[in-house]
């Protein structure tokens, strides 16, 4: 109402035109901006502590006793040990990465291997070196996931880490599966060829779906010239046709490991049994997970909701994602029969990202 009024008096006044009343309506309209200004508006602050993004009002049925959403937001975090363990990781990996084009040792099981592979393969040497190649791309990739993990600690996107620690395991998780030290070097020849197939096969589909002709077309073409030479040593292999028919697929008699049972291999070396179904209950939309990272903030009689993120949960986050790629870059020298010292002199100062996990269940 007061407004309206404010506007009918400037309007009166307007009309009379003499320059003083000009003057006194400038007056009176500043003094009515500034008093806006300081009005205060029934808006949440934005928080400080780590956790607190943008506010979400909840119905008052979808409040819990006894859950977060009841508790204070305690002070705000840094994570500092767990940021620098972390970046100290991706320069361990670097400086690794850089070594891994010298020539195949021949008291490496990587050589070893193929000298073991049959005949129908060709150039035995170089596939088996592939298969370490291929390997190497995906801890390259969790790597600069675990970069965008230590970019993410603060504040303001809390829930997002979720996502990044479930891409990155999942990408180690298949290095894990390709080198398991337990399969025959036959075996792994199926399991390489499985995934470089899955891979060709799923960007086509995407294409198809997305009607991208192009990348459909280029896609068919690698999934043909690796079906090529995978059917020389499997001539029965057959081609899975849908994303649901993956966990029942074999070649050679070798199962295919879907994304589900990889991590829950990488979870049994870390003794963090149930990995996947955590990550993907924290990763697929669900009400009551995201009720568990949020908490009350009250405001001017408001009460209003604001995601937040234990610190324990945050430190599980990094200890799963930094003894993921620790394993799967492990995995990889192993294979190779190079040096491990950089690895475990990185675990030596940071003892603590190896051990978490295996003091702390579900978050």
């Amino acid at each position: 109402m007061f407004p309206l009024v404010l506007v009918l008096v400037l309007l009166f006044m307007l009309f009379l035109t003499p320059g003083f009343v000009l003057i006194i309506a400038l007056i009176v309209t500043l003094a009515f901006i500034v008093i806006l200004a300081l009005t205060p508006h029934p808006h949440p602050c934005p928080c400080s502590n780590v956790g607190a993004i943008s506010s979400l009002t909840l119905p008052d049925d979808l409040h819990e006793e006894g859950t977060a959403m009841d508790a204070e937001s305690p002070e705000a975090e840094t994570f500092d040990a767990e940021r620098a363990g972390a970046l100290d990781l991706v320069v361990t990996w670097y400086s690794i990465a850089s070594g891994l084009g010298k020539p195949t040792l021949p008291t490496s099981k990587c050589a070893h291997e193929a000298t073991q592979l049959p005949q129908t393969v060709d150039q035995p040497e170089k596939v088996a070196r592939s298969v370490v190649t291929h390997s190497a791309a995906y801890v390259a990739a969790a790597v600069q996931q675990l970069r965008a993990l230590e970019h993410l600690v603060g504040p303001d996107l809390v829930l997002v880490g979720w996502t990044v620690t479930r891409t990155l395991v999942e990408h180690c998780s298949r290095v894990i599966w390709l080198l398991d030290p337990d399969a025959t070097p036959t075996g792994r020849l199926a399991r390489w060829y499985m995934e470089l197939i899955t891979s060709a096969q799923m960007m086509r589909l995407s294409a198809k779906t997305m009607r991208d002709k192009a990348s459909a077309s280029e896609a068919k073409a690698l999934r043909e010239k690796v079906l090529g030479d995978a059917r020389r040593t499997f001539p029965d292999i057959a081609l899975f046709e849908n994303v649901k028919d993956l966990d029942e697929w074999s070649v050679g008699g070798e199962p295919n490991a879907g994304l589900g049972h990889a991590v829950r291999l990488l979870g049994n070396l870390i003794s963090t049994h149930g990995l996947y179904d955590v990550l993907s209950g924290f990763t697929h939309p669900s009400i009551f997970r995201l009720q568990k990272q949020t908490v009350s903030v009250a405001h001017d009689g408001y009460d209003y909701k604001s995601y937040y993120a234990e610190p324990d949960v945050v430190r599980w986050q990094f200890a799963v994602s930094c003894t993921s790629i620790y394993l799967a870059a492990h995995t990889i020298l192993d294979y190779l029969d190079l040096d491990t010292t950089p690895l475990e002199e990185w675990a030596d100062r940071h003892p603590d990202l190896l051990s978490w996990t295996k003091m702390t269940a579900e978050p």
